[in-house]
């Protein structure tokens, strides 16, 4: 798992010129619990508890559960949380973001879906949360799927809810983070008579191929702090992405595209240009431009680098409750949350809110860094988790 569970967090990485500098951005959260102590020594600072990591006694059953999804022939490994003693409760399924990730959505020491799922079971709502493909007690491989196969697997959490007795078949629905957040109207898709209702926080709704960038530019400002400089990279990876989807899905078709990019800034910048770029029409120029690039080969991003989830959203006619914060800067809010409010069915019940100085991953923070993430003790901002239960609860019962 990425130190910083960024999105795009592999480009981000390799954009940077120096292969020393993109080890260091790439730095994994080390997985050994010797190493893990380790690591949280050096980057949570005292003061910095998970106090809203869930102990016992619980007031909820918790349930560890596998299942099989017919369609994908996967075994998954899950944790359902259901209230004692009721009967007709709303359940959700959750659906992380972007890169591997386990069932509690592990990231900096936070537990962001186990603190959600307690906050939700709590309070009379059952969760089912999900390892990711290829991650803890579920098969399968996370580095050769897409986002249209981690909508299957969700579907087959879905499918596997409504063959259970003490859930209430009518009242389905589903919550994405981030990359979830626009997994979950493709999940929709395959599957619109059963799911009731959505929530959708940080969703990237321009799609990530712009999230890509939203998060380049941003990477290029520090990196050349030249307004000049910033705009001819921007302008060299802009050509990069436009070309990969139709025209790189091998090394050779990738090395061409880079070619043909750097011959084109050749073409429309000075040498002094190039040299202040680190980039020049040498052999090593293109053989580091084609190492930053080489990730877009994988399927995810040739699929999602095709993807606009605005087309899916359109067609979501369950309710939509959308969540942003304005400081987050993975996406940008403004965007995501202007084009959520235009595209999904009017109805009574949709909403969609901007939270003031939340980051991406719903903590209070009004920089909204990244490297902010492990520092802050709160994994969930109080005032989204009832916004989230009140909603859901208002909805259903």
């Amino acid at each position: 798992m990425k130190k910083y569970c960024l999105l795009f967090i592999i480009l981000l990485g390799n954009i940077l010129q120096s292969s020393a500098q993109g080890d260091a951005n790439l730095k994994a959260y080390p997985t050994a619990d010797t190493t893990r102590a380790k690591w949280m020594l050096q980057h949570i600072p005292p003061g910095s508890d998970r106090l809203q990591i869930p102990k016992p006694p619980y007031t909820y059953v918790v349930e560890d559960v596998l299942f099989a999804g017919k369609e994908t022939g996967l075994t998954y490994g899950a944790t359902l949380t259901r209230p004692k003693g009721k009967k007709h409760f709303p359940t959700v399924v959750l659906i992380s973001g972007t890169g591997g990730q386990d069932r509690d959505y592990t990231c900096d020491a936070h537990k962001y879906f186990w603190v959600l799922a307690d906050q939700l079971s709590r309070k009379g709502i059952a969760v089912l949360r999900i390892d990711d493909r290829g991650i803890g007690a579920t098969t399968g491989d996370y580095k050769t799927s897409t986002s249209l196969d981690f909508a299957k697997d969700i579907n087959a959490g879905v499918n596997y809810l409504r063959t259970r007795t003490d859930i209430d078949k009518e009242k389905i629905g589903l919550i994405g983070h981030s990359e979830g957040g626009i997994i979950a109207p493709m999940v929709y898709k395959l599957n619109p008579d059963h799911i009731n209702f959505m929530i959708l926080i940080s969703a990237p709704v321009i799609g990530l191929r712009e999230v890509n960038r939203f998060q380049s530019l941003k990477q290029f400002e520090k990196s050349f702090r030249i307004d000049s400089l910033i705009s001819e990279r921007m302008k060299l990876h802009r050509y990069i992405t436009d070309n990969i989807p139709q025209k790189a899905h091998t090394q050779e078709e990738l090395k061409s595209v880079i070619n043909s990019a750097l011959d084109s800034l050749a073409k429309t910048s000075s040498a002094s240009m190039r040299t202040k770029l680190r980039f020049d029409t040498n052999a090593r120029s293109r053989d580091v431009l084609f190492r930053s690039y080489r990730d877009f080969l994988s399927p995810w991003y040739q699929y999602i680098l095709r993807y606009n989830p605005v087309e899916d959203m359109k067609a979501v006619k369950c309710p939509i409750l959308g969540i942003f914060g304005s400081s987050d800067k993975q996406v940008p809010p403004a965007e995501d949350f202007r084009l959520l409010k235009d595209n999904i069915a009017v109805n009574k019940v949709s909403d969609v809110v901007m939270f003031q100085d939340m980051n991406h991953f719903m903590q209070t923070d009004p920089t909204g860094e990244p490297k902010n993430y492990a520092q802050i003790s709160e994994s969930i901002r109080a005032d989204v988790l009832e916004k989230i239960t009140s909603w859901i609860l208002t909805l259903t019962l």
